[in-house]
């Protein structure tokens, strides 16, 4: 099976128009390839311990952060992790309550894929390290600019949590 199976999948929905019902499906399509794209990432060891959570704030954010091969980001205007999420566990029928955008980090950094819902300004915030920037650069740059309820804190406790650091970098 080719790694790049169903890739084109999203980008075809959304060529179909830009009614709502069409972009919320996309966006699942655009989460399940994503899912599929980290399953078969590159191997890598995360970094074992956390390690963010204990600097201070001033050596934090001169740091780069490089993430697992396997991290893929995707943000909608649409509950696609709830959704995806309640669709898993419980089956079709059920209806979303808070039907809000969300963004979701996945990753496979051992053997399971996960997707997790981020916080407010966490996809810009991960998009920016993803990019190289720095942890000051990018929690201060466009992260702030999108969402001002972003809470580094918060976001950092995530990604070590989800073991998505493979180095850390002045």
């Amino acid at each position: 099976m080719s790694h790049r199976f169903g890739d084109d999948f999203p980008r075809y929905l959304r060529s179909l128009g830009t009614l709502a019902c069409i972009e919320y499906v996309a966006d699942v399509a655009e989460l399940e390839m994503l899912r599929h794209k980290a399953e078969h990432a590159q191997h890598a060891r995360p970094v074992a311990t956390p390690i963010l959570s204990r600097l201070s704030g001033e050596t934090l954010k001169k740091l780069r952060v490089r993430l697992h091969p396997s991290v893929c980001l995707v943000q909608s205007r649409f509950p696609i992790v709830t959704a995806w999420e309640t669709y898993r566990t419980s089956g079709a029928g059920v209806t979303v309550e808070r039907w809000v955008g969300e963004a979701a980090l996945v990753a496979r950094p051992f053997l399971k894929v996960e997707v997790r819902r981020l916080p407010p300004g966490g996809y810009a915030f991960l998009r920016a390290l993803s990019e190289g920037q720095t942890i000051g650069t990018a929690a201060a740059g466009r992260v702030n600019d999108v969402s001002p309820q972003f809470d580094l804190a918060s976001v950092l406790e995530l990604i070590e949590d989800a073991k998505v650091i493979i180095g850390v970098h002045r």
